[in-house]
């Protein structure tokens, strides 16, 4: 009886995966996977999602409009050379960070061990203490229209009515905003 029904579901599985095969190659008479897989149906359609998605729209947000009409008419070799050309950068621009953050820490070493600070030191402290300031007063903000947002929240969870300005602060907040490009079709 156990055997019945293991057979059943393997012939269940093989005819649905030879169906799937069938319906979503592509039309040549080639059937190897690889064709198979880079014609199909399903990584046409879902390559948008995931990793693929995130990369193509870090491209799109950080090429200029110059680089984005060049790139369009570019062949794959030069397409290849281009992106090569934007990974080094990148590892040239992580590479400056990572000495600026070495320094801030040497810094910031300096300090807590009551060192005298050199010029370039001083220069350094100054810009941490006025991106510390900063960084405070966006979190003042934040925490401002997170009270904002909790009053109205509550306000709205007791059934009151919300004036023209609390709903359009409910409206333009970033909690109750839905992204769902995610879920786009394309």
């Amino acid at each position: 009886m156990i055997n019945k029904k293991i057979l059943a579901v393997v012939l269940l599985a093989s005819v649905t995966a030879a169906w799937i095969w069938v319906t979503f190659a592509d039309d040549s008479s080639t059937w190897s996977t690889g064709t198979w897989v880079t014609n199909n149906w399903f990584f046409k359609n879902f390559k948008d999602f995931g990793w693929f998605k995130h990369r193509k729209e870090w491209f799109k947000n950080n090429l200029t409009d110059d680089e984005k009409t060049e790139f369009a008419s570019m062949s794959d070799v030069e397409k290849k050379s281009f992106f090569d050309k934007k990974r080094e950068e990148q590892i040239v621009l992580m590479e400056k960070n990572k000495v600026d953050r070495e320094l801030r820490e040497w810094v910031i070493d300096a300090l807590l061990a009551w060192k005298s600070l050199t010029s370039e030191q001083e220069i350094l402290r100054n810009e941490i203490i006025k991106e510390r300031a900063e960084r405070k007063t966006k979190m003042l903000e934040k925490e401002e229209e997170m009270t904002k947002f909790r009053a109205i929240m509550d306000k709205k969870k007791t059934w009151e009515t919300l004036t023209s300005e609390e709903q359009t602060i409910l409206d333009n907040s970033r909690h109750t905003k839905k992204d769902k490009s995610f879920w786009k079709w394309r």
